[in-house]
């Protein structure tokens, strides 16, 4: 008899030894990335770097007779644990954060199961979010975060000087913190502000950088919103100001377009009476139109008349006539 293959079929019987039966062994996990093979993983338990948002194919194979039923699990599978796919092939379309961790393959047929496990570990290249700046009592407060894996560093550049980690003295602070794969940095300048100074706020990992900057402008930094405010409330300001200035000066030519009436012609038109059926009221005040006065007088004479009710008209032409007319000094 013809010596035994070292290895089995991993989905078929061998017919040439019908009789030889194996419990799964040599089980592997190779890597699709796209249409080529990426690698080939033979040993439990090993790493694996995937770039974020990478599609991959994991492709699980065995030797055993009978051929053996794979499946994949998330984690370290119990015996009765569901799996995430009934087949040999695990499709990852889209890497990201919640594909990261352990994926274990199981071969088992009724002689016994193997696993093999990957562990994947996602890496990206810093995303940079802020700078950030508002102004506080304090002085100036800006925030700046980055996600990436590994976890970046941050760090912060105020004009052409590198700011350290942590750093605090009597003019600025700078406190740092991360929490995968978020790493977050803050910076309060408490003086030596001026204007055209350049903040700026970088991050970095072994993957990439970023880098994002702020610029100051000349004048005391104010938040967006008080700004927007101090803006509409100097508008408004304006446009109350030039309306005020524009009724003054219609008031003014109205003033000096009007005729001035002597106490003489008032007495005459009252005692003739009104040919208008309605009496006229003037507005002009004796500081504007005085009336006319001896050369030996220089008290202003002031004077008003009161209407009462006009006796009933009994034809077409009457006048209406007033009772009293008085007059102060």
């Amino acid at each position: 008899m013809a010596p035994r293959p070292a290895h089995s079929l991993p989905t078929s019987v061998d017919p040439a030894y019908p009789s030889v039966t194996d419990a799964p062994q040599h089980v592997a996990i190779s890597i699709f990335q796209g249409n080529r093979t990426a690698l080939k993983i033979l040993q439990n338990t090993s790493f694996l770097p995937v770039q974020e948002g990478q599609a991959l194919q994991l492709l699980c194979v065995a030797d055993s007779n009978p051929p053996a039923q794979l499946s994949w699990f998330r984690g370290s599978p119990a015996l009765e644990a569901t799996p995430i796919s009934s087949t040999g092939v695990l499709e990852l379309p889209c890497v990201g954060a919640a594909e990261e961790g352990e994926f274990t393959c199981r071969a088992q047929n009724p002689l016994g199961s193997q696993n093999i496990s990957l562990s994947l570990f996602v890496v990206s290249p810093p995303q940079l979010l802020g700078p950030s700046c508002s102004q506080e009592d304090e002085g100036l407060r800006c925030s700046c975060s980055s996600r990436a894996w590994p976890a970046p560093s941050l760090r912060w550049r105020l004009g052409e000087g590198l700011l350290e980690e942590n750093f605090s003295n009597a003019s600025l602070e700078v406190s740092s913190s991360s929490a995968r794969p978020w790493a977050n940095s803050s910076l309060s300048l408490r003086e030596g502000l001026s204007s055209g100074l350049s903040l700026s706020c970088e991050a970095l990992n072994v993957h990439g950088d970023r880098s994002g900057s702020v610029l100051l402008l000349p004048g005391k930094p104010q938040p967006r919103a008080g700004k927007v405010l101090g803006a509409v409330g100097g508008a408004s300001v304006t446009v109350l100001l030039s309306l005020c200035l524009y009724l003054i000066f219609r008031v003014k030519t109205r003033r000096k377009t009007q005729p001035v009436q002597s106490m003489d012609d008032t007495n005459q038109a009252v005692g003739s009476g009104s040919r208008e059926r309605q009496p006229q009221f003037w507005t002009d005040t004796a500081a504007d139109h005085p009336s006319p006065i001896s050369r030996n007088e220089q008290e202003p004479h002031y004077a008003f008349l009161r209407f009462h009710k006009p006796k009933p008209q009994e034809q077409e032409g009457s006048h209406t006539e007033y009772s009293e007319i008085k007059i102060h000094k």
